[in-house]
């Protein structure tokens, strides 16, 4: 029976799952690479984006999109004049959402 070449993934999972392996990471060495990890200030930066950044930008941009939305559906039976409002909103919503790509560069 030809056999092929073993997979390496399943040989590591074979290695974790036997009885007999010890821990290979001691507690030490463990919390130093947690500290290390939570000394990179990116992800800090992120957290605090998301937190104070997006979520009060996203609740605004809800309440307006939302707001001038009911208001374009008044002043569309207005024939100039609603035409010149709507374009005038979603001028408005995209720039919204270029703001929010701008400031979604911040994590990155």
């Amino acid at each position: 029976m030809n056999q092929g070449p073993e997979n390496p993934t399943m040989s590591k999972i074979e290695d974790q799952t036997h009885a007999n392996n010890k821990p290979r990471h001691n507690c030490a060495q463990f919390f130093s690479d947690t500290l290390d990890a939570a000394k990179d200030p990116l992800p800090w930066k992120c957290m605090l984006y998301f937190i104070f950044i997006s979520t009060p930008f996203s609740m605004f941009a809800y309440a307006w999109i939302l707001s001038t939305f009911f208001a374009a559906v008044g002043t569309s039976f207005i024939p100039f004049i609603g035409y010149f409002f709507w374009w005038l909103w979603a001028l408005s919503w995209r720039s919204l959402g270029r703001i929010e790509l701008l400031a979604v560069r911040l994590c990155h």
